[in-house]
């Protein structure tokens, strides 16, 4: 795609923005530090989007006349946060709150320019298998996930990542053409996430089918 203005991905992730890649090569990716804190009378659903908008705002003020994407991820456990790790031990005891349970993965996507303003909030259901304390701890240590939300990244949980894509992911992807996720150089899981209901990438931090339909409206 090409577009009548640039673009700033308001993000650190480099998951984000390889993701933001597959949809165009049109953009500069850009971080400043924001305060990503929160009500807690805030309903767990309605977080991403808060603070995928805050981010939104704040980068407004630096970045003038740009189509600004900003986005935040929330892992979603009985209706408690799971945020970043803040130590090895955390992440053990997070993994272990997600052993054997289903939880939710809520993606919010802010795109703003000018006087337009759209929040995109998609939620993804993930069943983690039952987890040893040494499939956690190997985890860990492999592949130290103090900057993933929940303490884990689901592509680091697959066979072949390919197998949990939506049929929507499959189609805009068009059968293979890209290259993701360094599946042929990454480590071999510690555990298999076997199913997932909702969209792969979401989980991973930027829902690209809906982005991308979402961004047709700038170009």
């Amino acid at each position: 795609m090409n577009f009548k203005n640039p673009i700033i991905l308001g993000s650190k992730s480099p998951r984000r923005r390889q993701l933001l890649k597959l949809i165009t090569s049109d953009f500069q990716a850009e971080s400043i530090e924001v305060e990503e804190d929160f009500s807690m009378e805030l309903p767990c659903s309605q977080v991403a989007s808060y603070l995928a908008e805050k981010k939104a705002n704040a980068y407004k003020k630096v970045f003038k006349n740009r189509i600004i994407i900003t986005s935040d991820t929330t892992v979603i456990l009985d209706e408690t946060i799971l945020g970043k790790p803040e130590s090895f031990e955390d992440g053990i005891e997070m993994l272990k709150s997600l052993s054997g349970r289903v939880h939710k993965v809520n993606t919010a996507v802010n795109i703003t320019y000018g006087d337009k303003n759209q929040t995109l909030s998609q939620f993804t259901t993930v069943h983690f298998p039952s987890l040893s304390n040494e499939t956690i701890t190997d985890y860990m240590k492999r592949f130290n996930p103090v900057d993933k939300a929940g303490a884990y990244g689901i592509q680091e949980c697959v066979g072949n990542a390919s197998d949990l894509y939506a049929l929507k992911e499959r189609e805009f992807l068009n059968s293979g053409k890209y290259k993701l996720l360094n599946e042929q150089h990454r480590l071999a899981p510690s555990f298999i996430i076997e199913k997932i209901e909702g969209s792969f990438f979401n989980v991973v931090g930027l829902p690209i089918v809906e982005v991308a339909k979402a961004l047709k409206g700038y170009t």
